[in-house]
């Protein structure tokens, strides 16, 4: 079976290739519960993934990675060592040390912005709302005397 997809494929490659990777990571463990948690996933979230039914971003794929304490590459059945990693990017013309550059100067780029704004502002690009001003209420306004 060619590992291709089209039109009329329910599930791709690499959903099926991580659902296999999760079953292997999953024997490791007492079961999908305790996964779902080392991972932070729900289990529900988690069964999709590991049946190939699931859609992951690859944002989820790297946390997934992040909190099994392996690289992408590691949890896709692929290589990690750097050489290789570092051919397979030359073959399609990227550059690992590119790449490395451009995501520490993310990091550092959050970490600023996280330091300006706190870490109660999740979404980077937005500004935190500005303080509201109090409005003068009814008590602080002068009373006009009363006609008798």
């Amino acid at each position: 079976m060619p590992i291709t997809t089209n039109d009329d494929d329910e599930e791709g490659w690499l959903s099926v290739l991580l659902a296999l990777r999760l079953r292997q990571i999953e024997a490791k463990y007492s079961g999908l519960k305790e996964l779902a948690q080392v991972i932070g996933l729900s289990r529900g979230t988690l069964y999709q993934l590991r049946t190939g039914k699931g859609n992951p971003t690859i944002v989820t794929v790297e946390r997934i990675a992040r909190q099994l304490n392996m690289s992408v590459w590691d949890l896709l059945g692929r290589s990690s060592d750097e050489d290789q990693v570092r051919d397979d990017l030359n073959k399609n013309g990227l550059s690992y040390d590119d790449i490395s550059q451009h995501i520490e100067a993310t990091k550092a780029a959050r970490k600023s912005f996280l330091h300006l704004y706190g870490d109660n502002s999740k979404t980077p690009g937005k500004s935190p709302k500005p303080p509201v001003e109090a409005k003068p209420g009814p008590s602080s306004k002068p009373r006009a005397p009363k006609k008798r």
